[in-house]
């Protein structure tokens, strides 16, 4: 399951921007340069795999890129290392990439939501698995178009691999734009409500986590 999940984001991992977006290019984040053509693959907990309960949290998109970070750099790096590994090398690849990402996303403030689910069902980030629905960098929110070609040729590609039992969409009207363009089973809740650049948790989102965390302890 381990090998087959990993050759499945190997594969995704080619995925190639301009040959995507290419009449879109100008509504992408350009301010890293040509890593901005690398896309987002996931998070994916190192117990995600044998967890009693696959939660994948979903966004619409990574934000535009102001300037070059170390973080950037570092999770550039990992990911090419991956990228270009082979065998049974990409195994070991691939976790030293992701071990990369926890240690950044767990910095971010959508974060929030995941920790606070974590901690209702006895679960940790280890746990979990995280994408966007547009791999790549966009300028503000992106539209249904380029939304509707990243599920096309990315994103349920990218959900089959996963196979979470639950998808949890990050923003209270997402559920509806992951219902239209999702192909596969898993189960989607209500979009969790955020907050203007989630610096707190809604009352809102507290509400329908706990209401998701209940129907998962039972």
């Amino acid at each position: 399951m381990e090998k087959q999940i990993i050759n499945q984001l190997y594969k995704l991992s080619f995925t190639n921007r301009r040959e995507l977006y290419s009449s879109f290019m100008d509504k992408f984040s350009t301010n890293l340069g040509e890593m901005e053509n690398n896309p987002f693959i996931g998070y994916v907990g190192k117990e995600y795999i044998k967890s009693n309960n696959k939660l994948c949290f979903v966004a619409k998109a990574g934000g535009e890129s102001r300037y070059l970070t170390q973080d950037d750099k570092i999770m550039n790096d990992y990911f090419l290392k991956f990228r270009n590994s082979i065998n049974e090398d990409k195994i070991r690849k691939f976790w030293s990439y992701q071990n990369v990402i926890k240690n950044h996303i767990q910095n971010w403030n959508v974060f929030r939501i995941p920790t606070y689910l974590n901690s209702k069902i006895g679960q940790s980030i280890d746990h979990i698995a995280y994408i966007n629905i547009v791999p790549f960098r966009y300028k503000g929110a992106p539209t249904k178009k380029i939304k509707k070609i990243a599920w096309e040729n990315f994103t349920n590609k990218l959900l089959s691999a996963l196979n979470p039992d639950i998808i949890i969409p990050l923003g209270k009207n997402l559920s509806s734009d992951i219902l239209e363009n999702y192909s596969g089973n898993s189960q989607v809740t209500n979009g969790v409500r955020r907050t203007n650049g989630d610096h707190y948790l809604h009352n809102e989102a507290i509400e329908q986590m706990n209401n998701i965390a209940d129907s998962i302890n039972k």
